[in-house]
């Protein structure tokens, strides 16, 4: 929406400390915690990519509560054009519509995004013996983690492993992707993730998606716990915005210790 941080182009603190590996047709930033992993924690990164922003400094600070995290490449390097100065962003509106045809309107993107799911990074989790799994996204990654949820629940039946049993997002986009896509589908992720959800809009995102709103309805319909904390911040802010800011800082660190607190519990409530 409008007022939303842009790329962070410069991420000052902790040097990221995992590695970057090829997983399937794509590649992955992976950091192993310093013992035996107790879970495994999917990140879904945002429109500019798994490069970009906080992405990497955050899946390191959840691998340090002992979880193994692996954030893919879901645009395999496609990702959305830097917005910065007025130039950019000029440019940069013109290049963002193929862009947003080629990984969220179109049937194909849909299907790409359930393939890569499907044949890179399921196997990946299953060749690390990893059983529950649950996921982190931020913007897009919303929507690209609900479509995990959704995958999850077109493999077989029975004793499946992994399996998801927990979603998180940060600054969701599920309802403005939604809009490039017929219109139940934003109906239709709400409750495909049959499992806890945490959800921390901003003052910018849409009703739909704050407490009281649609998504949360749809999912009290549908009797699946859903957690919405909103913060006065604007979208993009958590792996965006400049720590520098003590408003934001704060902010940032409530945030760290919702989502741990939250996936501490599911994977304890799933052990």
């Amino acid at each position: 929406p409008p007022g939303s941080y842009g790329p962070l182009v410069d991420s000052p603190g902790a040097d990221p400390t995992g590695e970057d590996i090829t997983l399937g047709s794509t590649t992955a930033y992976v950091k192993e915690p310093t013992g035996a992993p107790t879970g495994c924690i999917v990140v879904v990164h945002d429109l500019f990519g798994y490069k970009s922003g906080r992405h990497r400094q955050i899946a390191d600070f959840l691998a340090s509560k002992g979880w193994l995290v692996v954030m893919p490449d879901f645009y395999k390097g496609d990702n959305a054009p830097e917005m910065g100065n007025w130039w950019e962003k000029f440019i940069g509106f013109f290049k963002f519509i193929p862009f947003a045809y080629r990984t969220m309107r179109t049937s194909s993107a849909k299907a790409n995004l359930e393939q890569l799911i499907q044949d890179d990074v399921f196997p990946w989790l299953e060749e690390k013996k990893v059983t529950k799994v649950q996921w982190l996204g931020f913007c897009w990654g919303a929507f690209g983690g609900a479509y995990l949820s959704k995958c999850d629940q077109l493999r077989a039946t029975g004793d499946k492993k992994p399996a998801i049993i927990g979603g998180a997002a940060c600054h969701s986009s599920l309802h403005g992707v939604c809009k490039f896509a017929p219109a139940d589908e934003f109906d239709d992720l709400c409750v495909a993730m049959k499992h806890p959800f945490l959800s921390m809009p901003t003052k910018q995102d849409p009703a739909d998606e704050k407490p009281g709103g649609k998504l949360e309805q749809l999912r009290n319909d549908a009797g699946l716990k859903t957690e919405i904390v909103e913060f006065q911040q604007s979208h993009g802010w958590t792996n965006r915005a400049p720590l520098t800011d003590p408003e934001v800082k704060a902010d940032f660190e409530k945030s760290m210790t919702l989502i741990t607190e939250f996936f501490t519990k599911n994977f304890e409530a799933a052990s």
